[in-house]
């Protein structure tokens, strides 16, 4: 019960890094098509993983066990990268 948690939580954090790293860009001197679309893609996957977790059928969507750690190793690289390398 604890896997569509994780693997939709891992979702929602990279989609709160992406949405977070566009938004600083498109507020300072990189002004571009990649801030937008990093933006509104971050934005998407934290409103798809809102919408299945409240309203959907998690279980039934949520991919095998590597998939689900594979997710969540991404998310947590990609968060490390925002706050050590991120050129915000």
């Amino acid at each position: 019960m604890l896997k569509p948690f994780v693997f939709y939580g891992s979702l929602s954090l990279a989609g709160m890094v992406f949405a977070f790293v566009g938004g600083v860009n498109l507020t300072g001197e990189i002004v571009g098509p990649g801030s937008v679309l990093m933006s509104l893609g971050g934005l998407g996957m934290i409103l798809y993983s809102a919408y299945t977790l409240v309203l959907g059928e998690p279980v039934e969507s949520v991919p095998e066990d590597m998939w689900v750690a594979a997710t969540a190793a991404g998310a947590a690289l990609l968060a490390l990268w925002a706050v050590t390398v991120s050129p915000v």
